[in-house]
């Protein structure tokens, strides 16, 4: 499964942190992948 978060959640430090552990917790590998564009991360630093 694959999600692409919003630059809401990446901004946030507590959001982003849940994400993060959330998508590693499985034992046999991600549960899912993170996916972002550059636009988001150009919103993330204005």
């Amino acid at each position: 499964m694959r999600v692409l978060v919003d630059a809401n959640v990446l901004y946030s430090r507590t959001l982003r942190d849940w994400v993060f552990l959330l998508a590693l917790a499985s034992g046999t590998g991600p549960l899912y992948d993170v996916l972002w564009t550059e636009d988001i991360l150009a919103e993330t630093s204005s």
